[in-house]
């Protein structure tokens, strides 16, 4: 109703012709044509357009970015002269800088380089999805948060150069820019005023915004509720540790991991064992009990399970466990005291906890027994602000970038508390912390506290919000974000006009379609949703007072600048209607607009476009300062502030570089960029040394190493021969894979053998006939298949236990099957003797004993049992014995490494050397000892 008035009234004398002058009834003029009454407009519009707000260069910028994109088609109001905004300040100049250029609106692009791998989402008819990826989103903050930071520490002059200078109409006088001057507007602040605030709190930046979330996930919140809770109950590991960690504790990682060591409890006992000292002197004692002794436990519980596992402790189940799930029988050794095995590594010392961490471990424990007491004694916003005093961590916050703000939110936590307590029947810290819990779970949130650096720091607002106000400096962020359109998206659509619009659902496919009501609806929602976002875009480049710069995030900046000159209207000066209808952006409408104005001149060369401005723009008034900025400077975090004279040699040098030029910016410092592009890694070799691996890995290169494959090519030959096959010199292709049938591999074939030793009953003789019972039993439980169980042989397993090794195993009392086990080895002696890594790790920085030059072995043993107080070590092995390759002693040789490797680990890891170390093969039942 207001777009029909306004178009159909007359206009004041000022601005065109007057009102028509006539009978006046209801404000229109009734006349008889050809029989018919008509109604004509009587009223008179009065064009507010003198701006009083902003200068001269602000009113032009404006005037000619909407002449371009604002149509009566897609806008639904027409940008002539009535809607243009008419200069009526009377701002001064600044001396010796001129107006044009000192002033000049900017447009700063951040160029992300291609988009490789990010594919915008697309909805239907090509049109934008319900809106970009989060994790795009929040870089996309972050990178123009960091772009607005250095702007402003260079407009402030933090940089050592000269700051801004502005016009205050209190002093009526020129005077530098501050914090305070700029305003951040966003189209939404939801997501990316958190990171902003963060982002220029850590340049150094004062800054606050209105947000409605956000306060819990601020750190010093997090920090003091973890707090609560542990006050609440010590019994919870993660507040505890997050406590202690946090700067009211203080304690590193490595003193975390120490305390955590000295019990087996939770973590609070093991903080109160660090403190006392207790636990310390009995180390070694428990890492043996850890590995070995204490495990007996399991086998009580196993004998008491019914377990056809027998009293077999080993790998039965875990220790901390205790009963054993009965439907995971079959599976259950392989997790036998993997915990405990990979926890104790090379030293069965217990951890060293000094002096100066009991003290601290202490003077908490201390400390929090006290706040326990307020907390059964008192009120909970008393706790808050005692503990607030005591842990001097209010002041704390107070010294960190932002601190204001923080401080705001911890005092916010308090007032919150006193809230709860006096609008509420429920008393206690429980309580109060269960209301926290629930309303971080219902998705509710609160805002941000307003801090005391409201006023005086850069302040983040919506646009929305920014109605009707005027600032000094205004940065328009997220030009390059999508428009919000997941209202057109829904499964129906609704119209003032044009009704209901639902999709049709086919029942049997229940496959939905749109409805020609439901795209008609949708294209006018469309172009409505167009027109609000070109209202709101103007709203918000009428905010600046004496300076405006709009920030805007590119990926694949030349593609996109060929696009927009493409598509930039030619000659005419509206731009397209079917350009402006698929904007998805405002920077889909600025930049358009802006290539062909001759600021712009940067944007043209980019799209290999350089040339004059059309004509329809050579009488604009209007000056613009177009800047790209690579997002590498960015994301490396590696920029300095700069001052003018740089940031010219920085462009002076890209440009030279983009046109294959020597670069001359850098021409004084001879030989500096010669030896920084011949820079080369000093231990480029010990880059390709694995930080993690595996026993059976070792062994395998070392196998390698010594038996090259074309060595092990020729060795094949023999066997052809004496299978009858021709071993002439032509190459053999096996079949494809989809063409033959698959059978179980050797490798398969031993883990299968090694499955079933694992499972054997120990219990009194063993025969064929319980290796043939548990074989049965695993087929059934599916831990083997069909095909695998066919591939063993239960007679060359019952053959083991017939054998003086197997009854020697019998015989044991303790006994351990599949046991894992995890062992940090220096590299320099996991890799000694292989050429292809001995090298490399001999170059690895610091002593061998170092953390970071050491390498994780893993490995599994199959067997070790103890026999009148002796380790004995015992690996199964599936090779065939050939007596044309070796034998016995060949093999012997092949894994003399990998139980040489195995027996280093026990002895390190158990305190106890390992007495006898055996093979035993399968295939033909030998027992070898290494």
């Amino acid at each position: 109703m207001f777009l029909d008035k306004y178009r159909s009234y007359g206009r004041s004398g000022f601005a065109g012709k007057p009102g028509r002058e006539g009978r006046e009834t209801d404000g229109y003029n009734s006349e008889a044509i050809n029989g018919a009454e008509t109604r004509e407009a009587t009223g008179v519009v009065i064009d507010l357009a003198r701006n009083f707000r902003s200068r001269m260069e602000v009113v032009d910028a404006v005037n000619m970015l909407f002449r371009r994109i604002m149509n009566e088609t897609v806008a639904e109001i027409a940008y002539d002269e009535r809607a243009e905004l008419v200069y009526g300040a009377n701002f001064p100049g600044a001396a010796d800088k001129g107006p044009d250029t000192y002033f000049a609106p900017e447009l700063l692009l951040i160029d992300r380089g291609s988009s490789k791998g990010a594919p915008e989402e697309r909805g239907e008819d090509g049109e934008a999805g319900p809106g970009e990826s989060e994790l795009i989103e929040s870089e996309t903050a972050q990178l123009e948060a960091r772009a607005i930071a250095r702007r402003i520490v260079r407009m402030t002059g933090k940089n050592g150069g000269e700051p801004l200078q502005i016009y205050d109409k209190s002093l009526r006088a020129m005077r530098p820019v501050v914090y305070g001057d700029i305003v951040i507007l966003l189209r939404s602040a939801s997501v990316w005023a958190p990171l902003m605030l963060e982002e220029l709190r850590l340049e150094g930046i004062p800054a606050y915004g209105d947000q409605n979330r956000g306060y819990f996930q601020a750190t010093e919140v997090e920090v003091i509720l973890s707090l609560l809770k542990v006050v609440d109950n010590p019994q919870q590991d993660i507040p505890l540790a997050g406590t202690l960690r946090s700067p009211v504790v203080g304690l590193t990682e490595e003193e975390l991991a120490k305390v955590r060591l000295c019990s087996e409890g939770s973590f609070y006992d093991a903080v109160a064992a660090a403190a006392s000292g207790k636990g310390l002197a009995d180390g070694a004692e428990s890492a043996r009990e850890i590995a070995g002794d204490a495990t007996v436990r399991a086998g009580e519980n196993e004998a008491g399970s019914g377990s056809t596992s027998g009293d077999e402790g080993c790998g039965a189940r875990e220790v901390r466990g205790g009963d054993e799930n009965a439907a995971a029988d079959a599976a259950a050794g392989e997790t036998m005291d993997a915990e405990k095995a990979a926890t104790v590594e090379t030293s069965s010392a217990g951890p060293e906890i000094s002096g100066r961490l009991r003290d601290k471990l202490n003077r908490f424990l201390k400390q929090l027994e006290d706040w326990r007491n307020e907390a059964r004694q008192g009120d909970v916003s008393g706790l808050i602000w005692r503990i607030c005093g005591e842990s001097g961590y209010l002041e704390w916050v107070g010294g960190l970038p932002g601190g204001a703000q923080r401080q705001s939110n911890l005092k916010a936590l308090y007032d919150r508390a006193v809230q709860f307590e006096n609008d509420t029947s429920a008393r206690g810290l429980f309580r109060f912390l269960v209301f926290i819990s629930r309303l971080r779970e219902n998705g509710g949130d609160l805002g941000t506290a307003g801090g005391g650096e409201q006023g005086e720091g850069v302040r983040i607002m919506t646009i929305h919000k920014s109605k009707g106000l005027e600032f000094p400096v205004v940065f328009l962020a997220g030009m390059s974000k999508g428009f919000n359109r997941q209202d057109l998206y829904a499964p129906f659509l609704m119209h003032k006009e044009l009704g209901f619009g639902p999709r049709f659902l086919e029942r049997e496919t229940r496959v939905s379609y749109p409805t020609l009501p439901y795209l008609a609806i949708g294209r006018r929602s469309r172009l409505e949703l167009l027109a609000e976002e070109m209202r709101v875009l103007y709203v918000g480049l009428t905010r600046p007072r004496d300076k405006m710069i709009l920030v805007g995030t590119v990926r694949d900046l030349e593609g996109k600048a060929a696009s927009w000159m493409s598509s930039g209207g030619g000659e005419e000066l509206l731009l397209p209607d079917h350009l402006l209808a698929r904007g998805r952006s405002y920077l889909d409408w600025i930049g358009p607009a802006l290539i062909r104005h001759p600021g712009a001149a940067i944007l043209r060369k980019i799209a290999g476009k350089e040339g004059a401005a059309p004509a329809s723009l050579e009488g604009d008034l209007s000056n613009w300062n177009v800047s790209i900025l690579p997002s590498l400077e960015l994301e490396t975090g590696s920029y300095q502030a700069e001052d003018e004279d740089g940031e010219e040699a920085r462009r002076k040098t890209i440009d030279e570089l983009s046109r294959g030029m020597p670069v001359t910016a850098y021409a004084g410092e001879e030989g500096s960029a010669a030896e920084r592009l011949s820079w080369r890694y000093p231990y480029a070799a010990a880059a390709g040394i694995p930080a993690k691996t595996s026993v059976t890995e070792l062994k395998s290169l070392l196998s390698l190493q010594e038996r090259p494959s074309f060595d092990l090519l020729e060795e094949g030959l023999p066997l052809a021969k004496e299978s009858g096959v021709a071993a002439s010199g032509s190459l053999h292709l096996r079949r494809p894979r989809f063409m033959e049938q698959r059978g179980v591999t050797p490798a398969e074939r031993g883990t299968v053998y090694h499955t079933l030793m694992q499972h054997i009953p120990l219990e009194g003789d063993v025969g064929l006939a319980e290796v043939t019972a548990t074989l049965e039993r695993l087929r059934q439980l599916r831990v083997l298949t069909e095909e695998q169980a066919a591939a063993v042989e239960p007679e060359k397993a019952a053959a083991f236990y017939e054998h003086p090794l197997g009854r020697r195993l019998l015989a044991s009392p303790w006994r351990r099957r599949e046991m894992p086990f995890s062992y940090m080895l220096p590299a320099s002696e996991a890799y000694r003797g292989l050429q292809a890594l001995d090298k490399a790790s001999s170059e690895l920085p610091g002593e061998t004993d170092n953390a970071s030059s050491s390498v994780l072995v893993q490995g599994v043993i199959d067997c070790l049992f103890r026999e009148e107080g002796r380790l004995i070590l015992l690996d199964y092995k599936s090779d065939a014995v050939l007596e044309h390759r070796g034998g016995l002693e060949a093999l012997k040789d092949k894994y003399r490494y990998q139980l040489g490797l195995y027996s280093q680990a026990l002895g390190d890891i158990l305190g106890e050397a390992v007495a006898e170390a055996w093979l035993y093969f399968f295939d033909g039942g030998h027992a070898v000892r290494v």
